[in-house]
């Protein structure tokens, strides 16, 4: 879940992003919800060539789990998201990544 202001019908102010969005019709000023599955969030350690539904963050935890590796990371407004992603690359914890959010998988709530 991921909280921020409303922009306008489809768009969210989060973490210093700005999200587009599905769903439930957003009011502008607004406070606003979004859900999204931990994975359909893509992590990358590169900064991507669009700043739509992108978001900076650091990680605050990496497991190794086997085939894939559970990571927390910490968004610049606090928020904690999970996201599991595959082992081929281990990304330290401290380093700074990016989230790809999917505009199609970021669906607004009602509130």
């Amino acid at each position: 879940m991921i909280k921020g202001i409303a922009r306008d019908g489809n768009h969210i102010a989060f973490a210093g992003a700005t999200l587009q969005v599905t769903g439930a019709k957003l009011t502008a000023g607004e406070s606003g919800a979004v859900a999204i599955r931990q994975h359909d969030i893509e992590l990358s350690t590169q900064a991507p060539s669009s700043p739509q539904n992108a978001v900076k963050a650091i990680v605050t935890r990496q497991v190794y789990l086997g085939a894939s590796r559970d990571y927390v990371v910490e968004t610049a407004d606090g928020t904690s998201l999970r996201h599991r992603h595959p082992d081929e690359t281990a990304v330290s914890k401290g380093s700074e990544v990016w989230l790809y959010l999917p505009p199609d998988r970021c669906r607004a709530l009602v509130r």
